[in-house]
């Protein structure tokens, strides 16, 4: 009976245990599974047997399944960092010795089975120990702070990142709860000020007070446009520092806003900008020195990039061209401000720089977009690339106008004094020669009347001394009206009609003219120009009264009078079918003075030397075409 009911008791014992370690299994799986969620695997370590529990969450956390890793302390051991497990025992000695008051809690490395890096939280307590006090049960926990790790890694990266942007920019940082007004300011936000933070109380009222007295409303207005409308809070204003000078500093900022629209904080920082306004200033000034120098000097730069060959400007340049800034011609356009002749030695001297990097310095004719002509220099110098070839064509632009315009008229200047100089030393020699002759003259009658025999001799002498001295009066007559032809450049123009001239010439001369039956025509194509009206008629007169003097009595005479213009300047010309002249003898002194080439009874030389010198002094020229028995054309250009 005993012996059945210790049967008995056995088997309630067995079933009691069955049941206990079902009840453990289905406790282990559910703090397996909360484990799991966690991201924590369970240990349970029997020290002196070097046994070691360890839960399926644990060895998934490193990529094992639960058949795959034996449960033994040397399992996890082996997968942890070489360098993290002297740490391991380090802390595990530390709880020993403390009898558990210093706590088992650390993070280590471990190796996933995928080779990836694991991190965990590792902590544990001794529960068992032995009778001579060593540890016998030691359990514990892994959890998986590999993400945490990584995220506080990036966050240290970023916090590094930003204090390593704020010192490069050598920026200050403030932060300002908008809802109850405290605010914080960074160490150097008073260190740019000049500060220290026991100087200033930190608050928007201090800031304020703080701007420059001109710039205040630009900073609260910026700052209420950026709360109330959202518009982006970046602007630039002074600042009083500590010594009283006043700096130029750059603030931006971003608030953060409530679910009803309310800004409800605000961040940002402080960067001293100083150096750089004060660059821009100068710059400014520069720019200003230098268009106002370019504008002074009518000279601007221009470029060509040959990827585009789009021609940029300067303003200046397109003041010259006088064509609304920014309204950029192209290449054609451009070239079409030149004449023909200039655009295509422009075009020659463009291509030479683009293929062979050879630049040029030349003066060019010019009409400007309003049509105004005018002269311009242009200078180019080719930029090359490592190769050598021209990519950029670069240069300068100069309205030389009014430099060309004085070099002309000193150039017309010099070749007027140097043929007024021409005309004076041959009139010297006339003077001399003429004089000369006059004078050799009556010496030479005043001895002859010295040494007269009788007073009939001395009358003779007499009566030639007389001739001589009418002679010598003419001359003088003569000379003073080429003086008068000289001073008289000065004279003033008037605008003259050719045909009211030619017919008070006509009325002067009309009864020569009707006493030989001559047929005069005139056309005037040119109806009038600006010129000395007295030079205009004595230079008709002239001529035509040599047409009349050496006219071929064997026929008509026919006189014809032309006005024209021809290359930009007005022609005056007469022509007659008288004798003509021999100008292979004659042409080198046909315009001399007394140099006559016909006998005739009224010849004597000065006609034509006076009519060239009056053509002259008005910067003209004359011409003759002469063949003899056919006649002669005098052509006049007059201006």
């Amino acid at each position: 009976m005993a012996e059945k009911n210790t049967q008995d008791r056995i088997k309630q014992l067995e079933k009691e245990l069955a049941e206990t370690k079902a009840a453990l299994a289905d406790k282990e799986m559910l703090l397996d599974e909360i484990l799991e969620g966690t991201l924590a695997g369970f240990w349970d370590w029997n020290i002196p047997e070097h046994t070691e529990y360890l839960s399926p969450t644990f060895k998934r956390m490193f990529g094992y399944a639960d058949g795959e890793m034996v449960n033994s302390p040397d399992s996890w051991q082996k997968i942890i960092y070489e360098e993290d497990l002297p740490k391991v025992f380090e802390t595990f000695n530390a709880h020993v010795e403390s009898k558990g008051e210093v706590p088992y809690d650390n993070v280590v490395r471990y190796h996933h089975k995928s080779g990836d890096t694991v991190h965990v939280w590792c902590r544990g307590k001794v529960i068992e120990w032995g009778k001579d006090g060593s540890p016998v049960r030691m359990v514990g926990s892994h959890i998986d702070v590999s993400e945490l790790i990584r995220a506080r890694t990036e966050m240290e990266r970023l916090i590094e990142q930003h204090d390593l942007i704020i010192k490069g920019i050598n920026a200050g940082v403030w932060d300002w709860n908008i809802k109850t007004g405290q605010e914080w300011w960074s160490s150097r936000f008073y260190e740019l000020l000049g500060y220290s933070k026991a100087d200033l109380i930190c608050n928007y009222e201090t800031f304020l007070r703080l701007v420059h007295p001109d710039d205040k409303a630009l900073v609260q207005v910026a700052v209420q446009d950026h709360l109330q409308e959202r518009k982006p809070y970046k602007v630039e204003f002074k600042m009083q520092t500590k010594d009283g000078a006043y700096r130029w500093f750059e603030s931006s900022g971003q608030a953060i806003w409530d679910e009803q629209g309310d800004a409800v904080h605000m961040a940002g920082s402080l960067i001293d900008i100083h150096q750089r306004k004060v660059q821009e200033k100068l710059m400014q000034r520069n720019d200003e020195l230098l268009r106002q120098t370019g504008s002074l000097a009518k000279v601007g730069g221009w470029e060509v990039t040959l990827e585009d060959m789009q021609p940029h400007w300067s303003d200046e340049v397109y003041r010259i061209h006088e064509v609304p800034v920014g309204e950029q011609p192209a290449i054609e356009e451009a070239l079409s401000f030149y004449p023909p002749k200039d655009k295509t030695k422009i075009s020659k001297l463009l291509e030479k720089a683009i293929e062979k990097g050879i630049g040029f310095d030349e003066e060019f004719n010019f009409v400007t977009a309003k049509n105004n002509p005018r002269y311009v220099r242009s200078i180019c110098s080719p930029v090359l690339n490592e190769k050598g070839e021209t990519v950029i064509l670069r240069g300068v632009f100069q309205d030389v106008t009014e430099k060309k315009s004085q070099e002309i008229a000193l150039r017309e200047s010099l070749d007027i004094l140097s043929e007024q100089n021409k005309r004076l030393t041959n009139f010297a020699h006339i003077v001399s020669h003429n004089l000369n002759s006059h004078v050799g003259n009556i010496k030479m009658l005043t001895d002859f009347m010295q040494k007269a025999r009788d007073k009939a001799d001395f009358e003779q002498y007499l009566g030639m001394m007389r001739d001589a001295s009418e002679r010598l009066g003419d001359t003088i007559h003569h000379l003073n009206d080429i003086v008068k032809i000289q001073n008289d450049i000065n004279r003033s123009r008037k605008e003259v009609n050719f045909e009211k001239v030619w017919d008070d010439v006509l009325k002067s001369l009309n009864g020569s003219l009707k006493n030989i039956d001559a047929q005069v025509k005139a056309v005037f194509e040119v109806k009038s120009i600006s010129y000395v009206p007295a030079y205009l008629e004595s230079m008709l007169l002239n001529l035509t009264t040599n047409a009349i003097k050496y006219r071929e009595p064997a026929r008509e005479l026919q006189i014809t009078v032309k006005t024209y213009k021809e290359e930009g300047s007005i022609w005056l010309s007469l022509a007659d079918n008288g004798l003509g002249i021999d100008l292979k003898r004659h042409a080198k002194k046909l315009f001399g003075m007394y140099k006559t080439f016909h006998k005739h009874p009224e010849s004597r030389g000065l006609g034509l030397f006076i009519t060239r010198s009056q053509i002259e002094a008005m910067g003209g020229e004359i011409m003759v075409e002469s063949e003899v028995g056919e006649g002669t054309l005098f052509k006049i250009r007059l201006n």
